[in-house]
């Protein structure tokens, strides 16, 4: 392991674990023990350094994200070249490429398969068939999405109910929807 490498760890709240990567709420890097002798396992851990250092704390949406990547790519580059340490641009080309393809199914419609607008932090709207979605969150899962649809009721707020496979699910949403309509029919 670099020696400046061990430094860093030794001298900063870095801890051991499963995987490379930054909590933003403890200012904590967790690092890969084993991978730290190969040159990636060195990048994936001055990339997290990267982003402590540049203050990465949060986004809001998918594309703001993107952009942390690769403004935390340059500067691994920089640390890279600090720590004397070899910097494997096709590693780093593989890693801002799989936030490309997380972002874009994130971003394809599951109705019609366009590039769609993203709302808030987990929801996206298709402006060619109306469709909206919700999806999960974590970036190291599959991109899971649910469609939902939008219905306005009378007293002019928006129940969102999520279509489901799995009636169990639909019955609360359901219910929550009649009992909107019938408030709305006792007021006219």
């Amino acid at each position: 392991m670099n020696v400046a490498i061990k430094q860093f760890i030794d001298e900063n709240n870095c801890l051991p674990g499963q995987v490379f990567s930054f909590n933003a709420n403890t200012k904590t890097i967790t690092y890969v023990p084993e991978e730290l002798e190969n040159s990636d396992g060195s990048l994936a851990l001055l990339h997290e350094i990267a982003h402590m250092r540049l203050g990465h704390y949060s986004y809001n949406y998918d594309v703001e994200l993107l952009g942390l990547e690769h403004e935390a790519w340059e500067e691994t580059r920089r640390l890279a070249h600090e720590y004397n340490i070899e910097v494997d641009e096709d590693h780093i080309t593989e890693c801002l490429e799989s936030y490309d393809k997380w972002l874009d199914k994130r971003a394809t419609c599951p109705k019609c398969g366009e590039y769609s607008l993203q709302k808030d932090r987990s929801t996206f709207g298709c402006f060619a068939c109306d469709c909206h979605w919700k999806v999960n969150e974590r970036k190291d899962r599959e991109v899971r999405k649910r469609i939902i649809s939008k219905i306005q009721d009378a007293g002019d707020k928006t129940q969102t109910i999520i279509k489901s496979q799995n009636t169990k699910q639909l019955v609360p949403c359901v219910l929550s929807l009649v009992a909107s309509i019938n408030s709305a029919i006792h007021y006219l």
